[in-house]
């Protein structure tokens, strides 16, 4: 009989290889054995368990990874596929072991996963304009290392549709705000964007400034003339406007034969160019359409805000513009007037616009 005392795993180890009998064990020894055995088996069971467990999370993100609407690769150091999910159509063995992009001419998806094992971050986010059959498509790509930064997985999703939605969003917006005849923003928005300038030349501690021209005696063109004639003046003044400003300008078609300039960053000496080089431009230019021409001249107004101004609205700066066009008519027509907020700011304050003039 072996006595149990003081026995280690090892030595019962040893004594169930030399024996198949257990009544060659003393009690304690037997007493041993049985925990021991209990806890292989509580052991196996709880193995088991995670297993199953295990088994039934892989079973879970391989259903997400099939159904998943965009495309999964999972890819090596090597820019070689090692699987893909069937959102792209095809089987995985016809990908495996195949280098990334070998169906396409387009190497815009190698380049991003060439990237992903340059960097040294884990991860890499990025939107790629792709090529496929000849047609632009767009996809947002994420892609994370794993395993010591040796294999990776991409995941791209197709924003093509999303992009073409928010362009033709955008081109309607632009369609709603733009003058048909001139090319220039309407009146819908104006205010709006001025507001938009004013908040910003406060922040900045600039000065914003409006200018409003009238065409002088208007009139006359669609009576002499004919209406479509006139539409071909207003056009040309629009064109006038355009190549006199600059990008961060503002230009607009205020009304029948009125237009609004929004200029920014400027002071009063720059303004005053401004309107003398566009008065003198119109002034000079021959307008011509077949066998109807004509030479015309506007009056221009203007107001300026204080630097970093916090006092006027849109509404305000047009109001003190649109009276300083109103003198201009009442010194004779094709000439410049001005509103400057630090030496009349009454001028700037909220109202109605003055009586329309020819």
């Amino acid at each position: 009989m072996v006595m149990g005392k003081n026995i280690k795993s090892k030595d019962l180890i040893k004594l169930l290889e030399e024996s198949n009998n257990l009544e060659m064990l003393d009690e304690n020894t037997r007493v041993l054995l049985g925990g021991f055995l209990e806890k292989v088996d509580k052991g196996f069971l709880e193995m088991s368990y995670d297993l199953a467990l295990l088994k039934e999370k892989i079973e879970k993100l391989q259903i997400v990874a099939e159904l998943a609407p965009c495309t999964i690769s999972w890819i090596t150091d090597k820019l070689e596929y090692q699987g893909v999910n069937r959102s792209l159509g095809q089987k995985c063995p016809e990908y495996k072991g195949k280098k990334i992009g070998f169906q396409s001419k387009d190497s815009k998806f190698y380049e991003f996963a060439k990237e992903l094992f340059k960097i040294h971050d884990a991860c890499l986010s990025q939107e790629i304009l792709s090529v496929i059959e000849g047609e632009n498509r767009y996809f947002k790509v994420v892609g994370k290392k794993y395993n010591n930064f040796e294999e990776g997985v991409i995941i791209g999703s197709e924003t093509t549709l999303l992009k073409n939605t928010e362009k033709k969003l955008r081109d309607t917006e632009k369609l709603i705000e733009i003058d048909d005849l001139t090319g220039l923003y309407n009146m819908r928005s104006v205010y709006q964007k001025i507001e938009g300038e004013l908040a910003r030349g406060e922040r900045f501690s600039h000065s914003i400034g409006v200018i409003m021209l009238d065409m002088d005696h208007f009139k006359d063109v669609n009576d002499d003339h004919n209406h479509l004639f006139g539409s071909h003046v207003l056009s040309e003044v629009g064109k006038i406007l355009k190549r006199n400003m600059r990008n961060i300008d503002l230009g607009a078609r205020f009304g029948g034969d009125e237009f609004l300039v929004v200029v920014t960053q400027t002071n009063l000496e720059g303004i005053k160019i401004f309107c003398e080089r566009i008065r003198a431009e119109v002034e000079n230019y021959h307008f011509k359409m077949g066998k109807d021409e004509t030479k015309r001249t506007v009056s221009v107004g203007f107001s300026i805000t204080r630097p970093g101004s916090n006092t006027v609205t849109a509404k305000g700066l047009v109001r003190a513009a649109d009276e300083a066009m109103y003198r201009a008519k009442s010194a004779g027509r094709n000439c410049v007037r001005g509103n400057n907020e630090l030496e009349n700011p009454v001028l700037f304050q909220d109202g109605p616009l003055l009586e329309r003039h020819g």
